[in-house]
């Protein structure tokens, strides 16, 4: 992947900007288990000549606290089966998980005798969203910084005549359109923008929820999307749902497989991710009839 489609997202752009170290100096080690949030850093222990004020944007990274007994014997396990190399699919992702703390997810791909470039190892890179500012959360893009720094570490671990290549995921975008009728004594506008929160929570759990997985290469059914809107209380009824995909970032959409049925990734390193909207078709006790929404072919196995 080369071009801007390579680049993760700006955030913004500051000038005079500096680095901050924190010397330990005893503290409590609890502290690096949290970033350090933004705005914590208001000024200087001794006031500068000439510095008017001091903002801390964004919160701090790269802390580790202790190890713990459970994460060592972990880490020893894991030494004793790749011994500090990098030959397995194996050994890639998990060398990199235990270096980088910025790193959520690795995937390591396989190669191809179709690839036109051999001993090319591609490593797909999802960072850590825990306390993290990015540009976007339903489609995080680790920092070129990062994945040169993943590509240095590994280069003097892996064969002579493999050439290192971590690469961002490729999100695919999935848009819901689905006729829904809403409990009565709501606002119907309120409704349908909180149901599209809904199911950008249920396909993306990971920017809501710490600690959520990304699955890489995953499928989407309208089925469970179906059972899923149905469960919520503000929803009196569910009618026909359709998936269409976006590989373009939402430039295009397609229609999903078996007529919209579902939608899949069609590559080892794409991740589907919620569309920046969807359609919601508010149906009317004048335009409904139970009987057309219920039986054999209106849920599948």
């Amino acid at each position: 992947m080369t071009g801007a489609a390579n680049a993760c997202d700006m955030i913004d752009v500051h000038a005079q900007a500096a680095k901050v170290h924190f010397i330990d100096d005893g503290t409590d080690s609890s502290h690096y288990s949290a970033p350090l949030p933004p705005g914590t850093i208001k000024g200087f222990a001794d006031p500068a000549p000439g510095i008017a004020r001091v903002t801390q944007p964004y919160p701090a990274s790269g802390g580790r606290p202790p190890e713990a007994d459970a994460m060592f014997r972990i880490r020893a396990a894991e030494r004793l089966r790749h011994k500090n190399r990098a030959l397995s699919l194996w050994d890639y992702e998990h060398l990199v998980l235990e270096r980088f703390d910025q790193v959520h997810k690795v995937k390591c791909l396989p190669a191809s005798a179709f690839d036109d470039r051999p001993g090319e190892v591609r490593i797909v890179i999802i960072p850590d969203l825990h306390g993290k500012a990015l540009g976007n959360a339903f489609a995080p893009r680790a920092p070129m910084r990062l994945l040169d720094e993943i590509a240095d570490f590994l280069a003097p671990l892996a064969p002579s005549s493999a050439t290192i290549l971590p690469i961002h995921a490729r999100f695919v975008e999935v848009r819901v359109r689905l006729g829904v009728r809403f409990a009565p004594g709501g606002d119907e506008g309120f409704n349908k923008s909180r149901l599209a929160q809904a199911l950008n929570r249920f396909l993306a759990p990971w920017a809501f929820d710490e600690g959520s997985d990304i699955a890489i290469g995953q499928r989407i059914d309208a089925t469970s999307i179906v059972a899923f809107v149905d469960s919520l209380p503000f929803v009196d009824f569910v009618g026909v749902c359709r998936l269409f995909a976006s590989e373009d970032d939402g430039a295009t959409f397609h229609l999903g497989e078996d007529d919209g049925d579902r939608v899949e990734a069609r590559s080892d390193d794409q991740v589907l991710t919620p569309a920046s909207r969807h359609e919601i078709d508010v149906i009317g006790d004048d335009l409904f009839e139970e009987n057309e929404f219920t039986g054999i072919g209106y849920m599948k196995v």
